[in-house]
């Protein structure tokens, strides 16, 4: 079983705390808690122990959001992440923002843009566990 955590990482200080791309996952957050949706992929081991299933490992991988890693394999995941965001951008951040946060079609337009531009950006180095 493979879970997404859709919560940014970054080990080297690339993604700065104004950073749109970090504005634009806190929204998304903010839009999953008002839908009482949490994220629930670190509590999947223990749901599946109390499910009744045994030998219950956990293995978090780092998934590169584009192709700035320097391994040869995480940089071909991370340029499929980044392929992958093309679309999401605006088919996950229009609908939570414009109808469960209020914002204006424009106003929701401009936050995607943006953050898919900085994700785009080779300077930036976020990842998401799973």
């Amino acid at each position: 079983m493979a879970e997404h955590d859709f919560t940014l990482s970054c080990d080297d200080g690339s993604l700065g705390p104004n950073n749109t791309l970090r504005y634009w996952f806190e929204l998304y957050h903010q839009a999953t808690e008002k839908l009482n949706l949490p994220p629930i992929a670190h509590k999947l081991p223990g749901m599946l122990s109390d499910a009744g299933f045994v030998e219950v490992t956990h293995t978090v991988y780092h998934l590169p959001w584009g192709p700035w890693a320097k391994d040869k394999k995480l940089k071909e995941i991370g340029a499929w992440m980044l392929a992958n965001s093309e679309t999401s951008f605006e088919a996950y951040g229009l609908a939570f923002l414009t109808r469960i946060l209020g914002k204006s079609h424009e106003e929701a337009q401009e936050l995607c843009d943006k953050a898919h531009k900085e994700l785009r950006s080779k300077k930036i180095h976020v990842y998401n566990k799973q």
